[in-house]
């Protein structure tokens, strides 16, 4: 066996053979699975978060579906008449996670309520006691009660540490996130937050 390893023109013979069978063997399967194409539906038009999705916003095309995530649909059908989840832009693929066949709700935060929660809007007097406008939902905050009974202590109730921001809302009514950024938008000074809905 030591010979016939250490004979170079069995090995170098090995190597060709091996070498064959992978160019014209597994290089072909594997450019055969790279190149087969699959239709995926795609927007044609920037769409807003909550815009009901119509034919003309959408088109059908082929591309090569290796590695394609299962999650990207195929089908028109299962798209037109859903909802935007979430901003889409042009070019992007419709994936199941960004529509839904329900309309959105404005303020949705407030429709997942089970009975046993309960939400609250707490004005902000100044800059600092909003975080700097730093702010925003899904943060996790403890609301502190100053100058609280006779001694005017400044406590923090149980049932006030680990409290969901739901929203911050400025003094126009709008959540901040609902401002859309242009070119204006952003000549103006940022309107502040007045309240946060915990």
């Amino acid at each position: 066996m030591k010979k016939i390893l250490r004979n170079r023109t069995i090995l170098g013979i090995a190597s060709i053979v091996l070498s064959l069978i992978i160019c014209f063997g597994l290089t072909p399967l594997f450019n055969q699975a790279i190149s087969e194409k699959v239709s995926v539906v795609r927007v044609t038009e920037n769409t807003q978060k909550g815009e009901r999705i119509t034919s003309k916003m959408i088109e059908t095309v082929e591309i090569g579906g290796y590695n394609l995530p299962d999650t990207v649909l195929r089908q028109e059908e299962n798209i037109i008449g859903n909802y935007a989840l979430t901003e889409l832009h042009t070019g992007d693929y419709v994936l199941n996670s960004k529509i839904s066949s329900n309309p959105l709700v404005n303020y949705e935060y407030l429709t997942d309520f089970d009975g046993s929660e309960r939400a609250i809007s707490v004005s902000i007097k100044s800059f600092a006691a909003g975080l700097s406008g730093k702010l925003e939902p899904g943060d996790i905050v403890t609301v502190m009660a100053s100058d609280f009974g006779d001694m005017r202590e400044t406590v923090s109730p149980a049932e006030l540490q680990y409290v969901e921001v739901l929203a911050v809302t400025a003094g126009t009514g709008l959540d901040t996130d609902e401002y859309e950024i242009d070119r204006e938008a952003i000549e103006k000074d940022k309107e502040l937050p007045a309240t946060v809905t915990l």
